[in-house]
This record gives structure tokens, C-alpha cells and sequence, in this order.
């Protein structure tokens, strides 16, 4: 389930004006690697990127929520004015 909603944010970011083409490649990026960590029990060939996924989800999460406030704000400034 987490996975599908990392693509389904960086997939709907894509051809929005008021947001940066590195958000919805990065989040889409982010994504595969997230899929691909999900099978860390089925060999270990795996394991290396899922902990690189681990490692890296917090951080995401951060920068992708911090970015989503940041170019709405302009917007909604813009529609009370």
C-alpha cells in the first residue's frame, strides 16, 4: 500500500505548473526503489537497496510534504486576494 501511494504522489505531480519537474521524477524514482526494497525477504540480493530505502524514507516523506506546502502556498495566497 505505501508504495502505491509514493507513485501515486510523484505520477500526480507530473505536468503541474506550480511544481518543480525534480519532485514528480524523484517521487516517481523514489517510488520503483521503494517496490524494489519490498522484496528484501525474497533474496538477498535485494537487501542493499532496501536499506538504502530505509535510510531514505524519512527523508522523502519530509522533502515531498515540505515541498507540497511550499508551492501551494503562492496559490492559495493568490485566491484570497
Amino acid at each position: 500500500m505505501p508504495r502505491r501511494l509514493l507513485f501515486l504522489a510523484g505520477i500526480s505531480l507530473v505536468g503541474k505548473p506550480r511544481f518543480p519537474k525534480w519532485l514528480d521524477a524523484v517521487g516517481a524514482a523514489f517510488a520503483c526503489l521503494f517496490a524494489v526494497g519490498a522484496f528484501r525477504n525474497v533474496g538477498p540480493a535485494v537487501q542493499p537497496l532496501a536499506e538504502l530505502n530505509n535510510a531514505l524514507l524519512a527523508l522523502w516523506m519530509i522533502v515531498q510534504g515540505a515541498a507540497l506546502v511550499w508551492y501551494t502556498r503562492s496559490v492559495r495566497s493568490v485566491a484570497h486576494e
